[in-house]
């Protein structure tokens, strides 16, 4: 790309280097542009394929996936979220920016399902250890770890509902 856009300079006349860097910049971004049209999102569920799935999942996935389904949080965010990010009383969540995408923290309130799958956690965030009764600090956990990879669950949930 570089050589297209030094070589431009004998097509348009000679505008310097900076003409030729940003050509160059143009030709990435045009390039770079085309490669993302090309990486399409693929394989949406429709909520009664989804429900099906999710109730073949063990009992620690199902809000888990509920919750990714409904706010569109990707895994690690899910999985990073623990209880000091939850306000209850004011139904909102924080999410920091260490664990979003773009590097922005904002608070989403929670509203329906969303608050009926963090009351369930609520419930749930109690967990046996060899040393007695412990309190997870995650929201989505199993017992007291936050949720890992958990591809295996999915594809063998996958299998039965197709």
């Amino acid at each position: 790309m570089l050589d297209q856009a030094v070589s431009s300079k004998s097509r348009f006349g000679y505008f310097g280097w900076k003409h030729c860097i940003l050509l160059f910049c143009v030709n990435l971004a045009v390039f770079q542009l085309g490669e993302m049209i090309h990486n399409v999102r693929q394989g949406f569920f429709e909520r009664a394929q989804f429900e099906a799935v999710v109730s073949k999942l063990p009992e620690y996935l199902q809000g888990f996936t509920r919750f990714a389904y409904l706010t569109a949080w990707r895994k690690g965010q899910i999985a990073s979220l623990t209880w000091a990010d939850v306000d209850r009383a004011a139904r909102v969540l924080v999410a920091r920016a260490e664990h979003v995408k773009n590097g922005r923290a904002h608070k989403p309130v929670l509203e329906g399902e969303v608050v009926e799958i963090i009351e369930r956690c609520w419930k749930c965030r109690e967990y046996e250890t060899s040393n007695g009764p412990r309190i997870a600090r995650h929201v989505f956990h199993r017992d007291g770890e936050p949720v890992g990879d958990f591809l295996k669950a999915w594809a063998s949930a996958c299998a039965p509902a197709r």
